[in-house]
């Protein structure tokens, strides 16, 4: 998933992701909900059946924030991190 922005910054995220649960639930249900949006987007809507109650996908939609705001973070922490080995 991180592989475009570099071998370094995918090991950092990957090392990142290791140690962090909530950050890998988070990028799991972000990946769940982007699955089920391009289902019910690009399949027949009208018969597309979605197993997710309104609830389910409010929470989930909370915890994928958690890797949104990652997006901004771990490429600043993996800058400072380079910056530091230099």
């Amino acid at each position: 998933m991180f592989a475009l922005f570099g071998d370094e910054f995918k090991k950092f995220m990957k090392d990142k992701v290791k140690e962090d649960d909530t950050l890998n639930d988070s990028i799991k249900d972000f990946l769940q909900l982007d699955l089920l949006r391009n289902k019910l987007a690009h399949n027949n809507y009208a018969i597309f059946y979605f197993s997710l109650t309104v609830e389910d996908v409010r929470e989930r939609f909370y915890k994928t924030l958690d890797f949104v705001k990652s997006l901004q973070e771990c490429p600043k922490d993996f800058s400072k991190l380079r910056q530091l080995e230099i």
